[in-house]
């Protein structure tokens, strides 16, 4: 018999690590996907363990992490590809994975658009999207009248008679979103599928997937190992280490709030400062190690060991002669101008640090120079990896 859902009360969840069975379901009708403690092996290892997230109807979330965290072995379950070797799927109420349970893939409501466009070469651009359509028998008139609509909505219009060696990296893809959504998916699965374009046509289709989804109403997971792309598709971002999710959130909570340092590094933390809260006063600060200033941090016990995260950003240089007060000494090692900013790496005690500066005026900066921490903009992370914002 196939576990029944997990109900947890609300927690934020910025403030909770996932990955334990049911710490992230938010349980309720409108569901449109729900995996519960999902485990898949190969061979002596786990591929993924414990996997617990849900999708609400019409939202969009993305699994995110490095190569070989999990994150397409997890797409692949939901998608049929792969049988879990433990856990449970549904699709709203329906249970395709389970105690006894496997829905073969054509059966699940389900579309998926892979990194390869897979396109039919011997078919139209018109009939690769009508193709799933005419398997499911619909009329003729239903068919052209769905495919006409797709391919004005995804930039494809006057595209129909053209076949897939006429089309652009771009028109492909176009063309294989817009065969996977005329079929009307439960569930739409991306695996990746702007990976083989361009910067600049990544950066021009993941704005008109969102808002194509978003107009259509439809729910979406999305794999992708790149930060960016995954803030700018989702709603909810479900961060992958190892085989487990290990945070999630929105991609506001997920950039300000990471919960631990791997979290950090993923959205674009360089700099982390070991350091130890120290009582001063009627207030606690943390004392950064290799720096040697203090912060203020109110909300931590006294003697505990904490890592300070600095974005590029946020670490301010200056020439050596303001070393002082909250300014403390630092050495550039390396300096490369970008066009509109100046990246820096730097050196701090035993620590290598990274500076980005916006203008050219950095590249004149001498070898000595003092360095600053914007104390509103950086993130705590104690030795148990929850984050506290300093005030």
């Amino acid at each position: 018999m196939a576990s029944a859902p997990v109900h947890l009360p609300h927690v934020s969840p910025s403030r909770v690590q996932a990955g334990p069975l049911g710490t992230n379901v938010r349980s309720g009708e409108g569901e449109a996907l729900s995996l519960i403690g999902l485990g898949k092996q190969f061979g002596n290892g786990a591929a993924i363990r414990d996997v617990t997230l849900t999708l609400a109807r019409g939202e969009v979330g993305s699994l995110l992490g490095p190569s070989g965290c999990g994150k397409t072995t997890t797409l692949r379950c939901i998608a049929g590809f792969h049988k879990p070797d433990s856990g449970t799927i549904r699709i709203g109420s329906r249970v395709i994975v389970g105690d006894g349970i496997f829905v073969p893939p054509e059966e699940r409501g389900l579309s998926m658009v892979f990194q390869n466009y897979v396109l039919w070469p011997h078919m139209t651009a018109a009939q690769n999207i009508g193709y799933g359509l005419r398997l499911r028998r619909q009329p003729s008139r239903a068919i052209a009248a769905k495919v006409s609509d797709l391919m004005a909505l995804l930039g494809l219009a006057g595209l129909e008679g053209r076949y897939p060696h006429q089309l652009s990296g771009g028109q492909q893809q176009r063309v294989s979103v817009a065969r996977s959504l005329a079929v009307d998916p439960e569930v739409l699965l991306l695996d990746e599928p702007f990976s083989n374009l361009d910067a600049k046509l990544r950066v021009e289709m993941r704005r008109d997937m969102r808002d194509l989804l978003k107009r259509l109403g439809t729910t979406a997971i999305y794999v992708t190992h790149d930060q960016e792309e995954a803030m700018a598709l989702s709603d909810r971002i479900f961060l992958m280490d190892r085989g487990r999710i290990v945070q999630y959130g929105t991609p506001r909570e997920m950039f300000e709030e990471p919960a631990s340092r791997f979290a950090a590094a993923f959205f674009g933390f360089a700099n982390f400062f070991p350091g130890i809260a120290e009582k001063d006063g009627a207030q606690t600060v943390v004392r950064l190690e290799h720096a040697g200033v203090r912060m203020p941090v109110p909300t931590t016990h006294a003697g505990t060991p904490l890592t300070v995260a600095v974005r590029e950003n946020e670490l301010e240089v200056a020439p050596r002669s303001v070393v002082g007060g909250d300014w403390f000494a630092g050495e550039i090692t390396s300096r490369l101008y970008v066009g509109g900013a100046t990246q820096l790496v730097l050196r701090c005690g035993e620590l290598r640090l990274a500076a980005h500066l916006t203008g050219y005026e950095a590249m004149t900066l001498p070898a000595e120079v003092a360095l600053r921490i914007r104390p509103e903009r950086v993130v705590v992370l104690p030795t148990h990896d929850r984050p506290e914002r300093l005030a």
